[in-house]
């Protein structure tokens, strides 16, 4: 597993160990549980392939934070584009019969028309922005390795959250703000960017469970979508958390958390997922934000899986 010291995947290296897999879990931070991989030294990702010997990869190192994207442009084509290169071609000399599941983002459809909505896989693609450009580019170079017989399936999760979801990220954000005006370090006024966009959430955990189901497939889509299929707004995420909060709180715009591109709603069809995988969500939309501000509040929030 590449990525595994993100917010993914932690949640799917207890996952995989709770269904007795044996899993090599490499990032570029290294702990005591994840090994040292920087995925833009293709020497490297060769080496650790070769040495793991995988009977699957799941390849979820990237650069994901839009800010930090736009501001790294280089860096993050480094990672999200040659990574996936070099994710790619190791595999193809060191572990042919692997299967790789590389995780690209709803990100690559940019600008939505209301008649596209829900998204399909054949949706058209329109990315606004570096980071959608840069994961359309991993689906491209997948699709290359699948033609010249590598089993690789790309994913596309749509918003998925829970307890670990950095805090630059509306939810954790309007939860951790919460948090700090429970515990008086901030006046109980919540900064919030554009509470209309309406976006398709899944539990983190859901979106695991489809990752390990998509694994294990005997023969797998070269495309899916993970999602929940309903899109909500974030005014209702807000008054979600808002409910759960222990203080009274008012509500103010923050232009610095208003994105020049944003899509008004954003909604993607998991119908092949649920044909091939019968996959289903399982966690509650207000389950998972309880857990996330259980988890910013330090109280137990019930493990990651």
């Amino acid at each position: 597993m590449t990525g595994a010291g993100g917010f993914v995947g932690r949640v799917a290296v207890t996952a995989l160990g709770a269904e007795g897999y044996e899993v090599v879990a490499t990032g570029r931070r290294p702990s005591s549980s994840v090994q040292e991989l920087d995925v833009t030294d293709a020497d490297a990702c060769r080496e650790a392939v070769a040495k793991a010997r995988p009977d699957g990869v799941l390849h979820l190192a990237g650069m994901t934070y839009l800010p930090a994207v736009l501001e790294r442009q280089q860096e993050s084509f480094d990672v999200n584009v040659l990574g996936t290169l070099n994710v790619l071609a190791a595999v193809a000399a060191a572990a042919p019969a692997a299967r790789v599941l590389s995780i690209s983002t709803c990100s690559v459809f940019g600008l939505v028309e209301e008649g596209d909505l829900p998204l399909g896989e054949d949706a058209p693609l329109r990315a606004m922005h570096p980071y959608g450009v840069q994961k359309i580019g991993g689906e491209v170079l997948c699709r290359r390795y699948r033609e010249r017989g590598l089993d690789v399936v790309v994913v596309r999760p749509f918003n998925h959250i829970g307890p670990g979801l950095h805090e630059r990220l509306s939810v954790a954000h309007f939860a951790r703000q919460i948090v700090d005006a429970e515990e008086g370090v901030r006046e109980p006024v919540l900064k919030v960017g554009n509470l209309t966009a309406r976006r398709d959430f899944t539990d983190v955990r859901d979106v695991v469970r489809a990752y390990l189901a998509l694994l294990c497939l005997e023969q797998p889509p070269p495309l899916v979508h993970v999602a929940s299929g309903v899109s909500i707004p974030m005014s209702e995420v807000l008054e979600t958390l808002c409910s759960q909060a222990r203080v009274s709180l008012s509500v103010e715009t923050d232009p610095s958390r208003l994105r020049p591109l944003d899509t008004p709603d954003l909604v993607g069809d998991a119908s092949l997922l649920r044909e091939r995988c019968g996959w289903a969500p399982r966690f509650p939309i207000a389950e998972c934000l309880s857990r996330v501000l259980a988890s910013v509040r330090g109280e137990d929030y019930g493990g990651d899986w």
